[in-house]
Parts: structure tokens; sequence; C-alpha cells
């Protein structure tokens, strides 16, 4: 397997990022299409926009893995200073997982925990104790996160009413 490497994102990685939104959408709205939408009005509202605009307010990062050159999937990581949280809650410093995508074609190569682990040192490094992420009911990366020590810690439920 060629190495993985990990680094910050550029403006030159926007078309191949829009393609990993795009492989993630499908996939979201597929499963879930009341709720989800469908990858082309993710591209028309701009959510690599509106990704990068959530890392930068959050003192977070947009990490991109390359093999072979070529961009395969990205993380992206905000910093939550929990200040806004309910005073129940204990954890009040978090990273978060936004978004996570490993393009469908080099998937089960490794390079999900290598951008995964690398999300994770950044976040050690904002001086937060704890990373939380959410995964879609019936997604098969639930199983992923297991595997790397994540578990649940609450349920979050909906109902349509209209």
């Amino acid at each position: 397997m060629e190495k993985v490497s990990i680094r910050e994102y550029t403006p030159e990685d926007k078309k191949v990022i829009e393609k990993c939104i795009f492989e993630l959408q499908e996939d979201e709205s597929a499963r879930q299409p009341d709720y989800w939408q469908t990858p082309e009005r993710a591209l028309e509202d701009k959510y690599l926009d509106y990704l990068l605009k959530l890392v930068v307010s959050s003192n977070g990062k947009l990490l991109v893995a390359k093999i072979g050159g070529i961009v395969a999937g990205y993380v992206a990581v905000a910093v939550e200073d929990g200040k806004d949280s309910s005073p129940c809650i204990k954890m009040k410093r978090v990273g978060y997982i936004p978004d996570f995508v490993v393009l469908r074609k080099y998937q089960k190569q490794g390079i999900g925990k290598k951008l995964l682990d690398a999300a994770e040192q950044y976040i050690k490094s904002q001086h937060c104790e704890y990373v939380s992420l959410d995964v879609t009911t019936g997604n098969p990366a639930f199983d992923f996160y297991k595997k790397l020590g994540y578990r649940e810690y609450s349920t979050n439920m909906k109902k349509k009413l209209l």
C-alpha cells in the first residue's frame, strides 16, 4: 500500500473535497431522505463554504488525506468551548468531528484511521479531553467508530410532524 499523508486543506483541494461531500450525501440521503439533502443540493448550497467557516470559527481544521498524490478523503474538526452548554454537562471543552469522508474507492485501506488519528491529535493539542461525532442510523461507519473506542453517549430521535 502506498504511503498516506495527512495535511491541512488548501483551496486546490476544493473539487475533490466536493466529490467527497457528494459521495457522503448520496449515502446519507439514500438512508434518510426525509432528513438529508440530495448531494446536488448540498453542493448548490455551498456546503463546503459552510464547513470551512465552521472550522475556522471554532479554532478547528479541515484535514485532507492523500495517497499516491491523490486526495482520498478528509475530516473536519471543530473545538467546542462549552461556554453555552448546560451547567449539568461536565464535558466543557470538546473536539467535534462534523464531517468525515473517505472516498469509496479508498475505503478499507487504513486511510480513515489515519485521518481520525490526526483529528484526535489536533483535538488533544487544543486541550480537549473528549472528541464527539455523529453517525446516522444504518451508517456502516458505526462499527468502524466502535472498533476505534467510540461509544454511544446519547441517541438523537426525530419524529415527522408534517
